[in-house]
């Protein structure tokens, strides 16, 4: 009796049907993994549960789950969290002719620093998380 070569091993995932192949079949990845997408600092990165609304043209709604990066250069334009006055807040960096201001969507909840504020930039959002 003759010896057959074996058969080969299919990619990890994939399985063999009594009938029709699935069409699923050709698009089997690895799988998915958030953190290689969202997170490029691992160590300065933290998530943040925003409540509020006061960032909703931003994208950014009341329950969402913000992902922070302490590593990240706040700038202007960027969307930072802040603790003021012992409060956090999610707001837009603005820097002016010197003047730093944190923008909200809603006008009525952007604050105007100055120098007796006790400002400190806990870091930079970079993705937020929300449900459809």
């Amino acid at each position: 009796m003759e010896e057959s070569e074996p058969t080969p091993k299919h990619q990890i995932g994939s399985q063999t049907s009594a009938g029709f192949p699935s069409p699923a079949d050709d698009h089997l990845e690895l799988p998915l993994d958030l953190n290689l997408f969202l997170i490029k600092n691992r160590p300065a990165t933290f998530f943040l549960r925003v409540k509020g609304e006061a960032m909703l043209s931003s994208g950014i709604h009341d329950g969402d789950i913000l992902i922070v990066d302490k590593s990240v250069t706040a700038s202007h334009g960027k969307v930072v969290v802040a603790a003021v006055d012992g409060e956090l807040v999610v707001r837009r960096f603005q820097n002016s002719d010197g003047q730093a201001s944190l923008i909200a969507d809603d006008a009525s909840k952007s604050i105007v620093l100055n120098d007796n504020d006790a400002v400190e930039i806990w870091g930079v959002a970079t993705s937020v998380v929300h449900h459809l």
